[in-house]
């Protein structure tokens, strides 16, 4: 005879029951009991340590305490509270442990979509009411938060960014249900983006029609003179989005013709390394040799020394925005070559043209390894103050190279 099914709670969210059973613990037997859900889904098997069914009952409603219905199904302001803090999410350190890894610039961009756009619309309610239709109609309308002290719009989202909402708010809820909080994760149905399937690097007429040598042709395609010369930097140094973005004026070294690349930007507006370093036994900044163009467009920014430690490209006093080059860039393609390209496009073209050329000035591959900022046993050290001049002058052969890609009048690819 199966033992009796006693609910404890009616009418609530969720009413919880139990099924007691004998088990041997020692030298007697003791009741056991399974804490079922409104399902009969068994949540978990306790002890109650008692050998007398009915102090045995006495317990296990005391010990039901704490799935009442309230606290069961807390609100996902309540559940959410720790969810990508560094140091205190669980859901990252088991990740982590499972050599997942989850870097912490990564749990900031996902604890950014959790403050900015899922909480303020769904921290009030209670993580079972949360469905898939209410999330998709959500989405539908989703704009962009509103940034401190500036004065753009709010913005309708891409999908990409829709995208990793998504998949923010779908770890929350499966780690709700791994808990029993929920019964499943609500199926959200991704959004379609529009992906660059194969990047080509510009050829000669591309770059030519991009970075025209003419002033006025220049600000004809570019609008912003600084986003233009940011972007013939990138083109011209291999240099990252965020890297550029953080860019100081102290960085541009006229006299060495080069410029350092110490620091980048991340998503959250924070300062760190620049390109993804994991290895902590690894120095990832480096310098990049500069053409004369680039490096007299770059002196017009800065003006006359001293150089101060202020952010180089700037719009409102603050470092750009990656929405806003973005944007330039899109509306400068469009002017110019008719293509789809992203600012990645400019580092893989500065790559691909280098390789070339520095194999025929006898340039050994690894000095294009230093200037990329890949990783190398060879560039550990090589940042150091002392050897920074140093490494310039080793880098010193390939500058004809990169003025011949960057020379005035290039001839026209038939």
């Amino acid at each position: 005879m199966l033992p009796e099914l006693l609910p404890v709670w009616n009418g609530g969210v969720m009413a919880v029951g139990y099924r007691f059973f004998k088990r041997q613990s020692g030298k007697k037997k003791v009741y056991y009991a399974r804490i079922l859900d409104d399902s009969g889904n068994i949540i978990k098997t306790v002890s109650t340590g008692k050998t007398n069914q009915y102090r045995a009952h006495d317990w296990i409603k005391a010990h039901l305490k704490e799935y009442d219905p309230e606290i069961k199904n807390p609100t996902l302001s309540e559940y959410a509270e720790d969810f990508f803090l560094w140091g205190k999410c669980d859901y990252i350190a088991r990740q982590n442990a499972k050599d997942r890894s989850i870097v912490e610039e990564t749990a900031k961009d996902r604890r950014g979509h959790l403050l900015h756009y899922i909480l303020p619309a769904w921290g009030d309610c209670k993580l079972k009411d949360i469905t898939a239709p209410s999330i998709e109609k959500w989405l539908l309308h989703l704009k962009s938060y509103k940034l401190k002290n500036s004065d753009d719009t709010h913005r309708e989202l891409s999908n990409n960014s829709k995208n990793q909402i998504i998949y923010t708010f779908n770890i929350i809820l499966r780690e709700a249900k791994r808990e029993n909080l929920i019964q499943s994760v609500p199926q959200i149905e991704p959004y379609g983006t529009k992906r660059i399937k194969q990047r080509e690097p510009l050829t000669d007429n591309e770059i030519n029609a991009l970075f025209p040598t003419d002033r006025q042709e220049f600000l004809s395609v570019w609008d912003d003179f600084q986003v233009g010369v940011m972007m013939e930097t990138i083109m011209s140094t291999g240099a990252r989005s965020g890297e550029a973005r953080g860019w100081w004026k102290s960085d541009v070294m006229p006299d060495a013709k080069a410029i350092k690349i110490f620091r980048q930007i991340y998503r959250s507006g924070e300062y760190g390394l620049p390109g993804r370093q994991r290895n902590p036994d690894k120095d990832p900044r480096r310098i990049a040799l500069l053409p004369d163009r680039t490096l007299n467009d770059l002196v017009e920014i800065i003006g006359e020394p001293p150089y101060d430690d202020t952010p180089l490209f700037t719009w409102n006093e603050r470092p750009f925005d990656q929405t806003y080059i973005l944007k330039r860039l899109k509306r400068a393609t469009e002017k110019t070559i008719q293509r789809e390209i992203d600012v990645h496009t400019l580092r893989y073209t500065y790559t691909s043209k280098m390789r070339e050329l520095m194999i025929n000035a006898d340039v050994p591959d690894s000095i294009l390894q230093t200037l990329l900022g890949h990783a190398d046993s060879k560039t550990t050290d090589i940042y150091d103050p002392f050897q920074l001049e140093r490494a310039i002058k080793k880098a010193l052969p390939s500058k004809p190279a990169i003025d011949e890609f960057w020379k005035t009048e290039k001839e026209a690819t038939p």
